[in-house]
């Protein structure tokens, strides 16, 4: 099975630097990790919104590809849902192991 890539970036901050993207593609992941991932990211919006809250503060892009779509969601941590909190949180222990 091909899997799902999903790729997060930060930006902004007091600094404007920019981090190294996070970069998951659960063809890789053990099958319950991989699934998990993928059901978040299938259940996630678009949670986009005009400017940031905080000047200072750090944005996201979220890029969610398959075979058959791409998508690319924008938001700040502070704001976003619980499923989008609870992916990212999944894609950050991903790669941790």
């Amino acid at each position: 099975m091909p899997g799902m890539r999903l790729t997060l970036e930060r930006f902004g901050g007091l600094a404007g630097v920019a981090a190294k993207p996070l970069v998951v593609d659960t063809g890789v992941l053990p099958s319950p990790v991989a699934k998990r991932i993928e059901s978040l990211a299938e259940g996630v919006r678009d949670e986009s919104s005009e400017g940031a809250s905080h000047p200072d503060g750090f944005g996201y892009e979220l890029t969610i590809e398959t075979e058959l779509s791409r998508r690319v969601i924008g938001f700040e941590i502070a704001g976003a849902s619980d499923g989008l909190k609870q992916l990212v949180a999944e894609m950050r222990g991903a790669m941790a192991r």
